[in-house]
């Protein structure tokens, strides 16, 4: 028997697709919600999807406008929890205000009103970037990795909280971390030197990591994690 029902937005970026697989893993039921259904195809041909839709628990409707009257409605009907995870895409042809930051308002609060006329819904999950905390400084609290947003669909995690999920970073560390465990790699020529300014990101995550009783992979680890896959991918790629 299913958990639940989980409406999930933005599953067609790489943070919404993950948070949309734990979902189901972990025995929920999901309504994944994008703006175009044909967008979504692609992805409900995956594998670690079409079992999903075969069996029920994977469904999939489509809101083209989220901040219209009433357009959540009809999506929320019978959810037990959202997780709102879509955001405008960020393009430099944009301008910040009227094409990003005020159409995310509107579709939220549009959201959140038909939340308020859902009798089944328990729970709200809104996400957000760790650039919203610009400018970066050395934080203590409840402080990423998709599944922390499965975890915090328990009922023994605390609602009305803030849980910002981040490790200390500075981009430009990849370039050394992935010299140290890959430098037959770096001799080949399969990876090049290469630059991301970035703030440091200073965070404290260990009072979120206690609240949902895990662990975050820090930054050299998922540095490592990245390439090699990438090397994989690569080496199957030159194979084939």
């Amino acid at each position: 028997m299913s958990r639940g029902k989980v409406l999930v937005t933005g599953v067609t970026g790489l943070i919404g697709f993950r948070v949309l697989v734990d979902v189901l893993e972990a025995g929920y039921a999901a309504r994944a919600v994008v703006r175009s259904t044909k967008r979504f195809e692609t992805q409900a041909r995956h594998p670690l999807l079409r079992h999903f839709i075969a069996d029920g628990r994977l469904e999939c409707t489509d809101i083209p406008d989220f901040s219209a009257l009433n357009a959540w409605d009809d999506a929320l009907e019978g959810i037990t929890f959202i997780m709102h995870i879509a955001w405008p895409l960020l393009l430099p042809t944009l301008d910040p205000e009227i094409d990003i930051y005020e159409p995310a308002v509107r579709g939220s609060d549009s959201l959140l009103e038909a939340a308020l006329k859902t009798p089944t819904l328990k729970r709200i999950i809104f996400t957000s970037s760790i650039m919203a905390t610009m400018p970066y400084t050395n934080r203590e609290g409840e402080s990423y990795g998709p599944e922390s947003h499965v975890r915090a669909l328990d009922e023994d995690i605390k609602e009305n909280c803030n849980l910002g999920v981040s490790v200390p970073m500075q981009y430009n560390d990849a370039v050394p971390i992935a010299r140290k465990h890959f430098p037959e790699a770096f001799e080949r020529g399969l990876l090049l030197p290469g630059e991301q300014p970035s703030e440091a990101v200073v965070w404290n995550a260990s009072a979120t990591e206690a609240m949902l009783d895990m662990k975050f992979k820090g930054f050299e680890e998922m540095v490592v994690d990245v390439v090699s896959q990438y090397l994989e991918l690569l080496s199957a790629e030159t194979l084939a």
